[in-house]
């Protein structure tokens, strides 16, 4: 039965790898844009850090990102190196599938 289900996804991705090119092409968007809001949170967080600590008479505290972002639900935003991490090969994979369907689409011309 699961045999039967990998076997038409296969065959129905290489008849058609549009449909692999355009998931790739949307994985590896996808994984940019969640990185780009990482990494600008997080210096957003940073700078917010630096300043408060300039500030005289204040406590040393690290701000989160709830604390800077505090009506963005920050959920989907990473904040750790493995998070990234995973960003990264997702990223990977879909320049992977898009590849693959180009390459599928090179072979398969008709």
């Amino acid at each position: 039965m699961f045999s039967d289900l990998l076997e038409s996804l296969r065959y129905h991705l290489w008849r058609r790898p549009q449909v692999l090119i355009g998931t790739g092409n949307l994985i590896v968007h996808v994984a940019v844009y969640w990185f780009l809001a990482g990494l600008l949170s997080n210096v957003v967080v940073q700078v917010t850090s630096v300043m408060h600590a300039m500030l005289p008479r204040t406590p040393e505290a690290k701000a989160s990102i709830s604390d800077v972002l505090p009506v963005i639900p920050t959920w989907w935003i990473p904040e750790s190196t493995m998070s990234f991490l995973l960003l990264i090969v997702m990223g990977a994979i879909g320049v992977w599938l898009a590849l693959t369907g180009k390459r599928l689409r090179r072979l398969y011309v008709y």
